[in-house]
């Protein structure tokens, strides 16, 4: 079974020391991490990193209107880190209001 970290739940230590959270992670035992936000750091950097110690990225966070909006940014993103599942973290009212079947179909050509 593969756990990872969601960076979420340290996203105030990222912000604060990216790679030293890092690093106490991986020393923690850690081998997976769900990245949340990108803290200035390119996709390559994030890989060379996450390479250097030891880490895999599992998924990422990324909001829908980014995915809407920079859908061959995000994919560059995920195939340069190496990571294939973007999770959708959290929508507003206005995105499922409509209902969940609307919310889905917008996904769905996303998703392919």
């Amino acid at each position: 079974m593969r756990l990872s970290v969601q960076l979420y739940t340290v996203r105030d230590h990222l912000a604060k020391d990216w790679r030293g959270t890092l690093e106490k992670l991986k020393n923690l035992g850690i081998e997976y991490v769900e990245i949340a936000g990108m803290y200035d750091k390119s996709p390559e950097e994030w890989k060379a990193t996450l390479d250097e110690l030891g880490l895999k990225a599992s998924g990422s966070h990324i909001g829908l209107g980014e995915l809407e909006s920079n859908f061959e940014g995000v994919v560059h993103t995920a195939k340069t880190i190496g990571f294939d599942l973007v999770i959708v973290p959290w929508i507003g009212e206005d995105q499922y209001g409509a209902g969940w079947d609307k919310f889905a179909k917008k996904l769905e050509p996303i998703g392919r």
